[in-house]
Parts: structure tokens; sequence; C-alpha cells
């Protein structure tokens, strides 16, 4: 993951389109693979545990939501930083414990 997470993010924005439609589909390409990559993981191998509430279908939104505030950042950090407010309303509606720092 260490290596895998960020030659995948190099990928999609080095290869990110332009126009409009091409956009489009070229995220929901990136979000297929990725929820197609959890599904093997989760339902045939049994890699994934999912907790707090959590499920598969939570994972495909947050994928759509990691590929288009992706893209946001490169273009424009302090709007994403802004937007991913979102994300802590996730942290906070599914309990998830924050490790205590030491």
């Amino acid at each position: 993951e260490l290596i895998g997470y960020p030659s995948l993010v190099l990928l999609y924005l080095g290869n990110y389109p332009d126009g409009g439609r091409k956009q489009v589909l070229y995220v929901c390409a990136w979000v297929l693979g990725q929820s197609l990559i959890e599904a093997a993981s989760y339902f045939i191998f049994n890699g994934i545990n999912y907790a707090h509430g959590w499920n598969y279908w939570w994972s495909i939104l947050f994928n759509m939501f990691f590929y288009v505030i992706l893209r946001i950042h490169y273009l424009n950090p302090q709007r994403a930083w802004a937007i991913s407010v979102v994300v802590l309303l996730l942290h906070i509606r599914f309990l998830i414990p924050v490790p205590a720092m030491r």
C-alpha cells in the first residue's frame, strides 16, 4: 500500500483527459476498477473486514468522492480541503475510533 496507492494516484492524474464527457467516463472507470478490486477482496478472498456500520456500498461512495476530490486537489488544494469536511462528517457518522497520541 505504501507504494501502490501513490503509484495509482500518479497514473490517475497523469492520464487525466481533457473534455467534460471524457473526464466523467475516466472517473467512472477508476471508481469501477477500484470498486471491483475491493469487491474481489471482500466477497471472494475475505481480505476486508468492515466495522462501525461501514460496508461495501459506502466504499463505492467513498471511491467516487476520492477520485473527484483528488482531481480538485490537484487543481486547487484549498478548495479540496474545504470540500473534504465530508470526510470528517463520515468519521463522526461511523464513530471511527481515533488512536491516542503518545
